[in-house]
């Protein structure tokens, strides 16, 4: 647990979680990896710091870039097979980093690595890496739905059938909005005009629970609690941070999030 004091507020973390964000690890270690073996010529042609700022930025560049589209993908494309979405989520990402990349290794070399591949080269390794990562994301998703369906079948399949979604489909949280409630997946978000008590009827009490007259969160969704001036917030694995009403403490305390 950590306290920490911004503007006379005083904040309590309750770890529940990884701190630090994936990326950022991801970064870190792809990194310092490429700083020591100096692929694609570097090795020879750069010392240890030139190396180190050569491949901590052009990751991070690659990063936010993967980052930002894989924003927009779920939003845009949230119905794509495993094999369309990865083709061309690769085929995006190459036609908008590669050419960057090349111009990197130019700029910051001085030209000493061009040549060393040439540039159909570069953009097929760089088409080959997110294809691979993301076969393997996908087949660890696959792997933890079926998990789920093992240990807790149908946890909402009525809610999800209504948006033509499979039943072992992840629910994270729903959110009231005007007479509408949003329903957030790990995949999806979608909205349905019902009320939010019915909603929450249609789910499984098990997987997770009310916390706000205008919110219900799945329980695998917490990454932490937060306590901030007497009230209680919930951050889960996606970043949204969720208010938590004094009415529902109790059920929070019974679940064992608290």
């Amino acid at each position: 647990m950590a306290v920490s004091s911004h503007n006379g507020r005083r904040k309590v973390l309750i770890s529940r979680g990884p701190v630090v964000p994936t990326p950022v690890i991801v970064w870190f270690l792809s990194g310092l990896a490429m700083t020591v073996a100096g692929p694609f010529g570097t090795f020879d042609t750069l010392d240890l710091a030139g190396r180190a700022s050569f491949w901590f930025v052009a990751i991070a560049a690659g990063i936010a870039i993967c980052s930002l589209q894989r924003l927009c993908f779920r939003r845009i494309f949230p119905d794509q097979s495993f094999f369309q979405a990865t083709v061309l989520y690769s085929g995006v990402f190459t036609a908008i980093y590669a050419p960057l990349l090349i111009w990197f290794i130019e700029w910051f070399s001085k030209g000493e690595l061009t040549g060393t591949l040439a540039d159909w080269q570069i953009a097929l390794i760089i088409f080959f890496i997110p294809f691979v990562i993301n076969s393997l994301l996908f087949k660890r998703r696959e792997s933890r739905l079926a998990s789920r369906v093992n240990t807790q079948p149908n946890q909402g399949s009525r809610l999800l059938s209504r948006l033509g979604l499979p039943p072992d489909e992840p629910l994270c949280r729903l959110q009231v909005r005007d007479h509408y409630v949003d329903v957030f997946t790990e995949g999806t978000s979608q909205s349905l005009l019902m009320r939010f008590a019915d909603a929450i009827e249609e789910i499984d009490k098990s997987i997770g629970l009310r916390v706000h007259r205008s919110h219900w969160v799945a329980k695998d969704a917490i990454r932490q609690v937060e306590k901030e001036q007497g009230r209680i917030f919930l951050r889960l694995m996606c970043g949204t941070r969720i208010p938590v009403s004094r009415k529902y403490v109790k059920d929070l305390k019974a679940a064992g999030v608290l």
